[in-house]
Protein backbone atom coordinates (compact mmCIF):
# COMPACT_ATOMS: atom_id res chain seq x y z
CA UNK A 1 0.00 0.00 0.00
CA UNK A 2 1.45 3.43 -0.93
CA UNK A 3 2.49 5.67 1.94
CA UNK A 4 0.44 8.57 0.59
CA UNK A 5 -2.98 7.50 -0.68
CA UNK A 6 -4.02 11.04 -1.59
CA UNK A 7 -2.63 14.47 -2.36
CA UNK A 8 -3.99 17.99 -2.09
CA UNK A 9 -3.48 21.19 -4.02
CA UNK A 10 -4.98 24.65 -3.80
CA UNK A 11 -7.04 26.19 -6.59
CA UNK A 12 -8.87 29.54 -6.35
CA UNK A 13 -8.59 29.47 -2.58
CA UNK A 14 -10.06 25.97 -2.25
CA UNK A 15 -8.24 22.72 -1.44
CA UNK A 16 -8.79 19.87 -3.90
CA UNK A 17 -7.94 16.25 -3.08
CA UNK A 18 -6.89 13.70 -5.66
CA UNK A 19 -6.16 9.95 -5.46
CA UNK A 20 -3.79 7.70 -7.43
CA UNK A 21 -6.81 6.10 -9.11
CA UNK A 22 -7.76 9.45 -10.65
CA UNK A 23 -4.27 9.72 -12.14
CA UNK A 24 -4.96 6.79 -14.45
CA UNK A 25 -6.77 9.35 -16.59
CA UNK A 26 -4.02 10.97 -18.76
CA UNK A 27 -5.70 14.39 -18.57
CA UNK A 28 -5.94 14.24 -14.78
CA UNK A 29 -2.32 13.09 -14.60
CA UNK A 30 -1.11 15.96 -16.79
CA UNK A 31 -3.12 18.47 -14.73
CA UNK A 32 -1.86 17.15 -11.40
CA UNK A 33 1.74 17.31 -12.54
CA UNK A 34 1.39 21.07 -12.98
CA UNK A 35 0.22 21.57 -9.38
CA UNK A 36 2.12 22.03 -6.13
CA UNK A 37 1.03 18.89 -4.27
CA UNK A 38 0.95 18.37 -0.52
CA UNK A 39 -0.02 15.52 1.79
CA UNK A 40 -2.94 17.54 3.20
CA UNK A 41 -4.14 21.08 3.85
CA UNK A 42 -1.69 21.21 6.76
CA UNK A 43 1.14 20.98 4.22
CA UNK A 44 3.53 18.88 6.29
CA UNK A 45 5.11 17.30 3.19
CA UNK A 46 5.46 18.17 -0.46
CA UNK A 47 4.51 15.31 -2.77
CA UNK A 48 5.47 14.25 -6.28
CA UNK A 49 3.83 11.83 -8.70
CA UNK A 50 5.54 8.65 -9.81
CA UNK A 51 3.92 6.74 -12.70
CA UNK A 52 5.49 3.40 -13.50
CA UNK A 53 3.81 0.67 -15.54
CA UNK A 54 0.55 2.67 -15.38
CA UNK A 55 0.52 2.41 -11.58
CA UNK A 56 0.62 6.07 -10.50
CA UNK A 57 1.22 6.92 -6.86
CA UNK A 58 2.46 9.78 -4.71
CA UNK A 59 5.82 9.95 -2.98
CA UNK A 60 7.28 12.43 -0.57
CA UNK A 61 9.68 15.05 -1.89
CA UNK A 62 10.51 16.62 1.47
CA UNK A 63 9.37 18.34 4.63
CA UNK A 64 7.59 21.68 4.39
CA UNK A 65 8.65 23.93 7.25
CA UNK A 66 6.31 26.60 8.62
CA UNK A 67 6.80 29.77 10.64
CA UNK A 68 6.88 28.83 14.35
CA UNK A 69 6.26 32.35 15.59
CA UNK A 70 3.51 34.23 13.74
CA UNK A 71 3.03 37.38 15.78
CA UNK A 72 2.74 41.00 14.69
CA UNK A 73 5.42 43.48 15.76
CA UNK A 74 4.97 47.04 16.98
CA UNK A 75 6.45 50.17 15.43
CA UNK A 76 8.68 50.57 18.50
CA UNK A 77 9.98 47.06 17.91
CA UNK A 78 10.82 47.87 14.29
CA UNK A 79 12.62 51.10 15.26
CA UNK A 80 14.70 49.21 17.84
CA UNK A 81 15.68 46.58 15.25
CA UNK A 82 16.95 49.23 12.81
CA UNK A 83 18.82 51.09 15.55
CA UNK A 84 20.53 47.92 16.79
CA UNK A 85 21.37 46.83 13.23
CA UNK A 86 23.03 50.20 12.56
CA UNK A 87 25.15 49.80 15.68
CA UNK A 88 26.21 46.26 14.73
CA UNK A 89 27.13 47.25 11.17
CA UNK A 90 29.16 50.25 12.36
CA UNK A 91 31.30 48.19 14.75
CA UNK A 92 33.41 45.49 13.15
CA UNK A 93 34.63 44.09 16.48
CA UNK A 94 32.13 43.51 19.25
CA UNK A 95 31.64 41.60 22.45
CA UNK A 96 28.39 40.19 23.71
CA UNK A 97 28.30 40.72 27.49
CA UNK A 98 26.17 40.20 30.56
CA UNK A 99 26.51 41.05 34.22
CA UNK A 100 27.86 38.29 36.47
CA UNK A 101 27.24 38.66 40.19
CA UNK A 102 29.76 37.60 42.83
CA UNK A 103 27.74 39.22 45.61
CA UNK A 104 24.63 41.37 45.86
CA UNK A 105 26.45 44.63 45.10
CA UNK A 106 29.48 43.11 43.41
CA UNK A 107 28.75 42.82 39.71
CA UNK A 108 30.96 42.77 36.65
CA UNK A 109 30.37 42.54 32.92
CA UNK A 110 31.65 39.28 31.51
CA UNK A 111 31.98 38.21 27.89
CA UNK A 112 29.53 35.72 26.37
CA UNK A 113 30.89 35.83 22.82
CA UNK A 114 33.18 37.79 20.51
CA UNK A 115 31.91 39.00 17.14
CA UNK A 116 34.71 40.11 14.82
CA UNK A 117 34.04 40.88 11.15
CA UNK A 118 30.44 39.65 11.15
CA UNK A 119 27.84 40.11 8.44
CA UNK A 120 24.43 41.21 9.76
CA UNK A 121 20.91 41.20 8.32
CA UNK A 122 17.40 41.77 9.64
CA UNK A 123 14.29 39.64 9.20
CA UNK A 124 16.27 36.49 8.38
CA UNK A 125 14.27 33.29 7.87
CA UNK A 126 16.17 30.38 9.39
CA UNK A 127 15.16 26.70 9.59
CA UNK A 128 15.51 25.60 13.21
CA UNK A 129 13.83 22.18 13.26
CA UNK A 130 12.24 19.54 11.06
CA UNK A 131 8.87 21.22 11.46
CA UNK A 132 9.59 24.90 11.15
CA UNK A 133 11.60 28.06 10.89
CA UNK A 134 11.87 31.33 12.77
CA UNK A 135 12.37 34.81 11.38
CA UNK A 136 15.17 36.33 13.42
CA UNK A 137 14.94 40.07 13.95
CA UNK A 138 18.71 40.18 13.48
CA UNK A 139 21.17 37.46 12.55
CA UNK A 140 24.94 37.66 12.33
CA UNK A 141 27.60 35.21 11.20
CA UNK A 142 31.35 35.50 10.56
CA UNK A 143 32.38 36.65 7.09
CA UNK A 144 34.65 33.61 7.03
CA UNK A 145 31.55 31.37 7.31
CA UNK A 146 33.22 29.55 10.22
CA UNK A 147 30.83 28.19 12.82
CA UNK A 148 32.75 27.27 15.97
CA UNK A 149 32.66 28.01 19.68
CA UNK A 150 34.94 30.98 18.95
CA UNK A 151 32.82 32.06 15.98
CA UNK A 152 29.20 31.38 16.89
CA UNK A 153 26.20 32.50 14.94
CA UNK A 154 24.49 35.27 16.92
CA UNK A 155 20.84 36.30 16.68
CA UNK A 156 18.88 39.02 18.44
CA UNK A 157 15.20 38.76 19.20
CA UNK A 158 13.84 42.23 19.93
CA UNK A 159 10.97 42.00 22.43
CA UNK A 160 8.29 44.65 22.84
CA UNK A 161 4.73 43.28 22.96
CA UNK A 162 5.43 39.54 22.89
CA UNK A 163 8.02 36.89 23.74
CA UNK A 164 8.97 33.87 21.60
CA UNK A 165 6.22 31.32 21.05
CA UNK A 166 6.58 27.96 22.75
CA UNK A 167 7.36 26.19 19.47
CA UNK A 168 10.10 28.64 18.46
CA UNK A 169 11.59 28.85 21.97
CA UNK A 170 11.95 25.08 22.34
CA UNK A 171 13.38 24.81 18.82
CA UNK A 172 15.95 27.51 19.64
CA UNK A 173 17.01 25.64 22.76
CA UNK A 174 17.69 22.54 20.66
CA UNK A 175 19.46 24.56 17.98
CA UNK A 176 21.86 26.11 20.50
CA UNK A 177 22.52 22.65 21.93
CA UNK A 178 23.61 21.29 18.56
CA UNK A 179 25.39 24.34 17.09
CA UNK A 180 27.48 27.25 18.37
CA UNK A 181 24.53 29.66 18.37
CA UNK A 182 23.67 32.45 20.80
CA UNK A 183 20.23 34.08 20.76
CA UNK A 184 20.02 37.31 22.74
CA UNK A 185 16.75 38.89 23.89
CA UNK A 186 16.61 42.68 23.61
CA UNK A 187 13.76 44.21 25.63
CA UNK A 188 12.58 47.46 24.02
CA UNK A 189 10.77 48.84 27.06
CA UNK A 190 13.77 48.39 29.33
CA UNK A 191 16.57 49.78 27.21
CA UNK A 192 19.18 50.67 28.44
CA UNK A 193 18.47 49.20 31.89
CA UNK A 194 18.42 45.52 30.88
CA UNK A 195 20.14 45.65 27.51
CA UNK A 196 21.90 48.18 25.34
CA UNK A 197 24.63 48.70 22.77
CA UNK A 198 27.68 50.50 24.15
CA UNK A 199 30.46 52.13 22.15
CA UNK A 200 33.96 51.80 23.55
CA UNK A 201 35.55 55.02 24.76
CA UNK A 202 39.10 53.67 25.21
CA UNK A 203 39.89 51.93 21.90
CA UNK A 204 38.59 48.66 23.30
CA UNK A 205 35.78 46.51 21.98
CA UNK A 206 32.31 48.01 21.77
CA UNK A 207 29.71 45.62 23.10
CA UNK A 208 26.05 44.71 23.42
CA UNK A 209 24.90 44.15 26.98
CA UNK A 210 22.19 41.52 27.52
CA UNK A 211 20.27 40.20 30.50
CA UNK A 212 18.52 37.20 28.88
CA UNK A 213 19.84 34.86 26.22
CA UNK A 214 19.82 31.29 24.94
CA UNK A 215 23.14 29.46 24.82
CA UNK A 216 24.34 25.86 25.12
CA UNK A 217 20.82 24.43 25.06
CA UNK A 218 19.50 26.55 27.91
CA UNK A 219 17.98 29.89 28.85
CA UNK A 220 20.21 32.24 30.83
CA UNK A 221 19.51 35.26 32.97
CA UNK A 222 22.84 37.04 33.36
CA UNK A 223 25.18 34.36 34.76
CA UNK A 224 22.41 32.00 35.82
CA UNK A 225 21.63 28.87 33.81
CA UNK A 226 17.94 28.42 34.51
CA UNK A 227 18.00 24.62 34.38
CA UNK A 228 20.35 24.71 37.37
CA UNK A 229 17.79 26.63 39.42
CA UNK A 230 14.61 24.57 38.86
CA UNK A 231 13.48 21.07 39.80
CA UNK A 232 14.23 18.08 37.58
CA UNK A 233 10.50 17.63 37.01
CA UNK A 234 10.26 21.14 35.56
CA UNK A 235 13.54 20.92 33.67
CA UNK A 236 12.55 17.65 32.00
CA UNK A 237 9.11 18.88 30.94
CA UNK A 238 9.58 21.19 27.91
CA UNK A 239 6.05 22.62 28.06
CA UNK A 240 6.29 23.39 31.77
CA UNK A 241 9.82 24.77 31.37
CA UNK A 242 8.66 27.18 28.67
CA UNK A 243 5.69 28.34 30.75
CA UNK A 244 8.01 28.97 33.69
CA UNK A 245 10.38 31.04 31.53
CA UNK A 246 7.53 32.89 29.84
CA UNK A 247 5.90 33.95 33.11
CA UNK A 248 9.25 34.98 34.57
CA UNK A 249 10.19 37.05 31.54
CA UNK A 250 6.77 38.65 31.26
CA UNK A 251 6.78 39.65 34.94
CA UNK A 252 10.40 40.72 35.37
CA UNK A 253 11.56 42.00 31.99
CA UNK A 254 8.61 42.97 29.80
CA UNK A 255 7.11 45.42 32.31
CA UNK A 256 8.63 48.87 31.97
CA UNK A 257 10.77 49.80 34.94
CA UNK A 258 10.21 53.23 36.47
Amino acid sequence: MPLHEKASYKKDGQWITITPEQLRDPEQLALAREKQLYDSEEQKYELFIRNRENLPHFYRKGIVRHNLDRQSDSSEHDKAVIKLLTFLENNSSLHLKSYFFRAFKDKKLHKIATMRDYAWAKEVTFAVSESGYVRFDLLGRPNTLNCTENNPFVAFEVVDTHFSSKASFLALLELSKKLPFVIGYFFVQNTPYLNCPKTSENKGFSFVQLTCYINDGDFWIRDERISDTVTNALKNNPDAYYEYIYEKVKKEFMVKRR
